[in-house]
């Protein structure tokens, strides 16, 4: 029996839209990745600048604190070193190198 045609014919609405200019919107689609890729790429560059920038800041900082801590800390702790290690003291250094005349 052959199939009539009393019933509705159906078509994928993507092929009813594009058509015939699917190869140009493709062409098109391709554009904008590589425009959006450009703009990502530069993006990127620009926060590994300003993050450079700011590591030598950081960097500056780091050191400048850290010396200031190291030597405040040994300052302070100078006085304590005989109270704390009396034998450093006890024994005067009568020989080598650094020994009085």
């Amino acid at each position: 029996m052959p199939p009539s045609n009393t019933g509705p014919v159906y078509f994928p609405i993507a092929e009813e839209m594009v058509g015939p200019i699917r190869p140009v919107l493709l062409l098109l689609l391709g554009a904008v990745i590589c425009l959006l890729l450009i703009a990502c790429k530069n993006l990127t560059n620009l926060m590994l600048a300003r993050s450079a920038a700011r590591r030598v800041h950081l960097l500056h900082k780091w050191l400048t604190e850290s010396i200031l801590l190291t030597t405040g800390g040994g300052l302070t702790g100078m006085p304590g070193i005989p109270v704390t290690f009396p034998g450093c003291t006890a024994y005067p250094l009568t020989y080598g190198r650094w020994a009085s005349p």
